[in-house]
């Protein structure tokens, strides 16, 4: 079965590879055992997927439904039929997943239906793909196992876009895989992705030698909270968890320094600081270098001032807008923002919008409504320059200590 999936395949434009391009750099670590073990399956989620030029059309049996027109597939791997489709999405998926895709109502596949015995395709969706939808390749060779126990496997792996003139190799993807019976499903990945950016070897090496893991797959480490400094140094927020009873349980963390020469992004002075974790959250350092009494304060804020320019200059400090926020309004408008915990507790909302602030510290310029979801209190940035209107879990500090401090690191 194996054999004859792989050799149908290979007449996809979307296959394996080791060859074709130089990816040497991407190399990943997984084991043959579990390569050929999973490799299949990888081939029918990117099928579901992926919507690929490969995949033809018989542009002569056109169907109306709800005021759309879709155009009929007429044969490629895995949409042959109705029946192909369903037995491919079965057979990938854990059943919950498999329900919600063979329903057509959602990602990935909502510009498809089933009528009658075949599938169909929305056909303003297939002229797009026809036109932009690149042929990719999977390559084999940089599968990397993350996380392992006896119940889930967390992998990742990369495609080779395939161009007339060069090839591009993509971002690493990710998947959560459950195993059931002896057999891997794709799991939803929604539980993964609540955690962060699932960290790639390197960064799993760097955070596995600094607090001396293990060698094996038990832990499972993400990143998260990049902070940028003028294109020369950045923050982020490593985590570390144990798979516990079904679920993952956060047990250590640690903010990394990369700090890089100016026009160059290859070999960073790289510094690692622990965090303490309490209770399931990380505590944010610098808040409790800023203000180290243990009370009810959840949220430091600061008010950026006209004459600040310099402060902020010297402290490199980058400021966004957000929502629907004007950003050719008055540059007074700005405020710092430091959570106690780097988690999802603290939020702005500017009408439908809503943004969580998890950084060591945010940086923002316009006027919002800012939730401490924990505690139920709100409050407007606005707010913020008379400072008695606050809750009582937000305090207003000095500009320059916080500055100060930036600079001091």
């Amino acid at each position: 079965m194996k054999k004859s999936i792989l050799t149908l395949f290979l007449t996809l434009t979307l296959i394996f590879t080791g060859c074709s391009t130089d990816i040497s750099e991407y190399k990943g670590s997984m084991d043959e055992e579990t390569k050929t073990e999973i490799q299949d399956l990888i081939v029918n989620y990117e099928v579901i997927n992926s919507f690929t030029p490969a995949i033809e059309l018989d542009r002569s049996d056109v169907k109306e439904l709800e005021g759309k027109e879709y155009v009929r597939i007429k044969k490629g791997y895995g949409y042959n039929s109705y029946e192909n489709y369903k037995s491919i999405v079965e057979n990938t998926f854990v059943k919950e997943e498999a329900e919600r895709i063979l329903t057509f109502s959602n990602y990935p596949n909502e510009h498809f239906k089933a009528i009658g015995d075949y599938i169909y395709v929305e056909k303003e969706y297939s002229n797009f793909f026809k036109e932009h939808n690149s042929p990719s390749q999977i390559a084999l060779d940089t599968f990397d196992t993350l996380f392992k126990s006896n119940e889930l496997l967390i992998v990742s792996y990369r495609t080779v876009e395939k161009f007339f003139f060069s090839d591009s190799v993509s971002e690493p993807r990710y998947l959560s895989l459950v195993n059931q019976g002896g057999k891997y499903l794709v799991a939803n990945q929604k539980n993964i992705d609540s955690l962060g950016i699932i960290a790639d070897y390197e960064d799993n090496k760097l955070i596995r030698e600094h607090f001396n893991l293990s060698e094996d797959s038990s832990f499972l480490i993400t990143k998260s909270n990049r902070i940028n400094f003028d294109g020369v140094k950045e923050f982020f927020l490593y985590r570390v968890y144990v798979y516990e009873n079904s679920e993952f349980i956060l047990t250590k963390a640690a903010k990394v320094s990369k700090e890089y020469t100016i026009g160059k992004r290859s070999n960073p002075i790289i510094s690692i600081e622990d965090l303490t974790v309490v209770e399931g959250k990380v505590l944010n350092s610098v808040f409790t270098e800023l203000y180290p009494e243990d009370d009810q304060v959840l949220l430091l804020v600061a008010y950026v001032k006209d004459s600040d320019d310099n402060l902020i200059e010297d402290a490199g400090i980058n400021f966004s807008s957000y929502g629907s926020f004007n950003s050719s309004e008055l540059r007074e408008d700005s405020y710092i923002i430091i959570p106690k915990y780097l988690d999802e507790n603290t939020y702005l909302e500017d009408g439908e919008i809503t943004y969580c602030l998890n950084d060591f510290y945010n940086a923002l310029y316009g006027n919002y409504n800012i939730v401490l979801k924990d505690v139920s209190s709100h409050f407007k940035t606005q707010d913020i320059k008379s400072a008695y209107k606050l809750p009582e879990e937000v305090k207003v500090i000095e500009l320059k200590s916080f500055t100060d401090y930036l600079q001091n690191r």
